[in-house]
């Protein structure tokens, strides 16, 4: 079993990455179009939705049987395998 090598760190950058690295193409026209505030707010409300997901995510991966403490490494693919139907699996993935 490969090591695990990324950390807290890279992780939140990780996750900020893929949180607003394509938003930033179209930003400065959202902005100008609904102001700071309404930026602002859906900012906030896209990032509070993506914590929620990645809460679900990760808690779906610890109830993986022989991953409880994260020790194994755990792919998304695994997961749809895990809980959904082989149809609904191919539709996720």
């Amino acid at each position: 079993v490969p090591m695990k090598t990324i950390g807290e760190w890279g992780s939140f950058v990780l996750l900020v990455n893929n949180m607003m690295s394509h938003g930033l193409v179209v930003m400065p026209l959202a902005y100008q179009h609904t102001g700071w505030f309404g930026m602002l707010i859906m900012i906030g409300l896209c990032s509070y939705m993506s914590s929620f997901c990645i809460s679900f995510l990760a808690e779906s991966m610890a109830m993986i049987p022989g991953n409880e403490r994260f020790q194994g490494r755990v792919t998304f693919m695994r997961i749809c395998e895990t809980y959904l139907t082989k149809r609904s699996a191919n539709i996720a993935l």
